[in-house]
């Protein structure tokens, strides 16, 4: 039987604790929103048979897509659709959407406790067995019997057997987004031209790639100010804002590996990734917008990524967006799920979830980036 406990910080904190757990133990001490200005849910900490796991507990406050699904299938969404169909108004697709919107909002689709979610946007593979999948259910179905249980980044390519777990457990599967896979292991990437051309860039580039994270610790206010240029400036203010403090954790607690593209003693680029149950994630990444597209500060970050998986034999998950840039460098699709269970809800919970996740699997059919 499946051992599952709640976690305080020093707990995690006790011995020589890996990095994900000294990670997840300053959340605890100081509160996810001293990481992340954007982020006001609760947080737990349990430990599976030993292993340390965050609960992100929305309070049903709405917050970024990463712990907000109304942000993530709503807000976002009809954000995506501005953009690409600029020529309709924008009160016009938000009043499409309204009596959706007001449903789901009624029906508390916020109120969802998060399991393995470290607010960022494609979190580590989860590895657990059914009898785990089935004990942490009943554990959480009586710590929060008002919310909905979810598991953010469910890979069908590399998740096959947490799947069937939680299918057996009465999960249901909502298709949250479409990310790209490199198999770098067997060097077909390397068969893709704009592959060989980024390589190519980053072997002559006159940067100064740094990864050491002593050496980085100083440039943590640079390395957020890059991130919120891209992700929320570009982007979306609906993702993560992570300020310099989280990135002062990342590099400190090495739960990340960062490649920093740093000239005349300024970053200029960064792009982060992790290695987890022999998969590796690209996490973040920024550049600053400001200088020349010619310098190709974004595809020599991407291609520092390539030739890391390259060079340990790793299946590499470049996450979402971008499709056809990661495609023309051998990235193929993979529809992303989240995991959801529901069953000890009302029939109005219930039924928002199901209409979500037979939405979302209706609009993948339709996807093309």
């Amino acid at each position: 039987m499946a051992r599952i406990e709640l976690a305080d910080a020093e707990r995690l904190a006790y011995g020589r604790p890996d990095g994900w757990a000294a990670c997840l133990a300053a959340f605890l001490e100081n509160g996810l929103h001293a990481y992340a200005d954007n982020v006001f849910a609760g947080l737990e900490a349990i430990l599976v048979d030993g292993t340390p796991l965050p609960l992100v507990v929305n309070h049903g406050t709405g917050g970024p897509a990463a712990c907000s699904p109304y942000s993530r299938y709503v807000s976002y969404s009809l954000q995506e659709r501005a953009k690409h169909h600029p020529a309709l108004p924008p009160r016009m697709l938000e009043a499409a959407a309204s009596p959706a919107a007001w449903f789901l909002r009624w029906a508390g689709i916020d109120r969802v406790v998060s399991v393995n979610n470290w607010l960022i946007a494609t979190n580590p593979s989860l590895s657990l067995n059914a009898g785990q999948v089935q004990e942490l259910t009943a554990f959480l179905v009586r710590r929060h019997p008002d919310r909905a249980i979810s598991l953010p980044n469910v890979n069908p390519q590399v998740d096959g057997p947490l799947i069937d777990a939680l299918r057996r457990s009465g999960y249901r599967f909502v298709r949250s987004r479409r990310v790209y896979m490199v198999n770098t292991r067997d060097g077909d990437h390397l068969l893709h031209q704009n592959t060989c051309r980024d390589l190519a860039l980053l072997e002559k580039t006159s940067y100064e790639v740094v990864s050491d994270p002593r050496e980085l610790a100083p440039h943590a206010e640079r390395i957020a100010e890059l991130y919120s240029g891209v992700y929320i400036g570009k982007h979306s203010g609906f993702n993560t804002a992570f300020n310099a403090r989280f990135f002062s954790l990342a590099l400190s607690s090495q739960v990340q590996e960062f490649r920093c593209f740093r000239r005349d003693g300024r970053v200029d680029a960064f792009v982060s990734f992790f290695v987890k149950n022999g998969l590796m994630t690209e996490s973040v990444i920024g550049y600053d917008q400001q200088l020349p597209r010619s310098l190709g500060l974004y595809r020599m970050a991407v291609a520092s990524v390539f030739a890391e998986a390259a060079a340990r034999g790793l299946l590499l998950n470049l996450s979402s967006g971008a499709g056809t840039f990661k495609r023309l460098r051998g990235g193929f699709p993979v529809e992303e799920l989240e995991a959801v269970y529901d069953r000890h809800l009302p029939l109005r919970r219930r039924t928002a979830w199901s209409a979500i996740a037979a939405a979302s699997h209706a609009a993948a059919a339709v996807v093309t980036d």
